[in-house]
């Protein structure tokens, strides 16, 4: 038996996962060079710079990692999206962000990507739903609370408008919760703001957000863009050997598969064309591509995807050592 036939359902295979983050975060925190980490929180407040002790921020950052590889595994059980009993979307999703541990990710990109996979339970879970207008709220509300931390988020929002004609709920009522839930973060801000500080909020930081520079080579991080093409190549493959075949018979799987497709390659595009802010777009972009690798992966379990599935796990190994 290949290894990948055993990773894929093995009590072993959440263990493994967790165990090679807690390796890699023991030794960034052992590192000597990495001792203070700084981050500000941006939005319609005021810009608040913070700055923790590096270990407390590996911390959080693998509690983050490990909560969102577990709504991973939930939305795929939930949803039936893969036919297989298959543990791999957990352990696909830790191994494509080992990285983010090396090399000291910011924890708002981290929490507001995390809110965006709550997003996508909520809106996976409105599909071809009459009354859906809960989770419509819900999906906009979360992923609205992302972008109040990452505004960058915003330029990707008409993904959950394309999501609601692909999922077949584009209702009136469901545009209006939709509408709704996106403004109630932002409203929810600014009233905070002005009741502690008895003035209206300055919205030039967060208007700074989206100024659109042409990125230069400079710009671009070796380790990170290698990560994030070979990632885009490996998704293409596992699409073209699955996703595009007559194996994938439910409507809902098939949707959903396509819609989690279309969200990776609008992440990934955002990663390539600014790169100065990457890291939320590529975290949210992992995220597509553990399902969509998982699939594959579970599906295909020949000898020839054996070796690639460990070559794979060891270029991400690979790529996360150099950021140490």
């Amino acid at each position: 038996m290949t290894l990948l036939r055993k990773t894929i359902n093995s009590a072993w295979t959440i263990p493994i996962g967790i165990l090679f983050l807690l390796l890699f975060s023991v030794l960034v925190i052992l590192d000597p060079a990495k001792t203070e980490h700084s981050f500000s929180i941006t939005g319609f407040l005021t810009p608040l710079p913070i700055q923790i002790a590096s270990y407390w921020n590996t911390i959080f950052t693998g509690i983050i990692l490990i909560l969102a590889a577990f709504m991973s595994l939930h939305i795929v059980d939930r949803f039936n999206l893969i036919r297989d009993k298959s543990e791999l979307p957990f352990l696909f999703f830790l191994f494509l962000n080992l990285q983010t541990i090396t090399k000291q990710a910011e924890l708002p990109a981290l929490i507001a990507g995390l809110s965006i996979f709550i997003s996508y339970f909520y809106m996976l879970d409105a599909y071809q739903q009459e009354k859906s207008q809960r989770n419509m709220f819900n999906a906009s509300l979360f992923y609205s609370f992302a972008a109040l931390l990452k505004p960058e988020l915003l330029f990707l929002f008409p993904i959950l408008l394309f999501g609601l004609v692909y999922m077949r709920i584009a209702w009136f009522k469901n545009i209006g919760a939709l509408i709704f839930g996106c403004l109630a973060p932002f409203i929810a801000s600014c009233t905070i703001y002005m009741l502690i500080t008895s003035r209206l909020p300055d919205f030039t930081d967060y208007l700074n957000h989206f100024e659109w520079k042409i990125p230069s080579l400079n710009d671009f991080d070796i380790a990170a863009t290698s990560h994030n093409l070979i990632t885009l190549i490996c998704v293409l493959i596992a699409t073209a050997g699955v996703f595009f075949s007559t194996s994938m018979d439910k409507v809902r799987v098939r949707a959903s598969a396509y819609y989690f497709l279309f969200s990776f390659l609008c992440f990934e595009l955002f990663a390539f064309i600014q790169p100065q802010k990457e890291s939320v777009f590529t975290f949210c972009a992992n995220f597509f591509a553990a399902f969509i690798l998982a699939y594959y992966f579970t599906i295909k379990k020949g000898r020839f995807n054996n070796y690639l599935f460990v070559l794979l796990l060891l270029t991400y190994v690979a790529s996360a050592i150099w950021f140490i």
